[in-house]
């Protein structure tokens, strides 16, 4: 029996922290099964003190056109 690993192309921010204030630092396009697993995929490529959270979702062509692959976080 297989199971369903439907993928979705997420997007997700690291920021910096100074203070109260977060800079963006970078945002990352990525395949993954659940927004839980692209902001840890993300997450484990940051430093600690990089803040990283879920920004949104793409497009399956856009996702296409970028060449993401499943579990690749890519630097937008």
């Amino acid at each position: 029996m297989t199971e369903n690993t439907t993928s979705f192309a997420y997007t997700v921010a690291a920021f910096a922290s100074e203070g109260e204030e977060k800079e963006s630092v970078a945002v990352y396009g990525i395949l993954a099964t659940s927004p839980h697993m692209a902001v840890e995929a993300v997450r484990q490529m940051m430093p600690r003190d990089v803040h990283v959270e879920l920004a949104g979702t793409l497009s399956r062509k856009v996702a296409r056109a970028l060449r993401l692959k499943q579990g690749e976080a890519r630097r937008l």
